[in-house]
C-alpha cells in the first residue's frame, strides 16, 4: 500500500499540511531544545499513517494524528529512560571511586590497624586495601 495517492495527493503535500501540526506536538511535550529530533519521529508517525490509511475508514487526521503522537511520546519515553539509567550508574561508579578513593588513606587506617593482631593486618592489607587499589588502577587505564 505504499506510494499510494488519494485524491491526487502525494506525501508531500501531506507533509506540507501537517509541519505545524508536528511542532506543535513536540513543544507540547516541552521539547522546545530537541525539536529536531521528535519532528522527525512525527514524520515517521506521519509515514506510517499515510501508508497504512484507507480512505474508507474515515478522515485521514483523525487516523493521522493520534499515530505522530504516539511515535513522539514513545520515542521521548525510551529516551527519559535510557537518562535514568545512565544517571543511576554514573552515580554507582562516582560512589565506588570515592569510596576505593579513600582506601589508600592511612589516617584511615591508623586505628584499625592498631586493633588487629599481626596477622589479621596482613590478611586485611592484602584482601582489601591492594586489591581496592590494584581495581582503582585498572578502572584507571580503561
Amino acid at each position: 500500500m505504499s506510494n499510494k495517492e488519494w485524491g491526487g495527493t502525494q506525501f508531500l503535500n501531506i507533509v506540507e499540511q501537517y509541519e505545524k501540526e508536528i511542532v506543535y506536538f513536540a513543544q507540547k511535550l516541552g521539547l522546545y531544545d530537541q525539536i529536531g529530533t521528535y519532528f522527525q519521529e512525527g514524520l515517521y508517525g506521519l509515514w506510517e499513517a499515510y501508508n497504512s490509511y484507507d480512505p474508507i475508514t474515515g478522515d485521514f487526521s483523525a487516523w493521522a494524528k493520534p499515530k505522530i503522537k504516539y511515535r513522539m511520546t514513545n520515542h521521548l519515553w525510551q529516551n527519559e529512560y535510557r537518562f535514568q539509567k545512565n544517571q543511576l550508574l554514573s552515580n554507582m561508579v562516582q560512589s565506588v571511586k570515592k569510596e576505593v578513593s579513600t582506601i589508600d588513606n592511612s589516617y584511615h587506617w591508623s586505628p584499625i590497624q592498631q586493633k588487629l593482631t599481626v596477622n589479621q593486618w596482613k590478611w586485611l592489607y592484602d584482601q582489601v586495601i591492594l586489591r581496592g587499589l590494584m581495581h582503582q588502577a585498572g578502572e584507571e587505564e580503561m
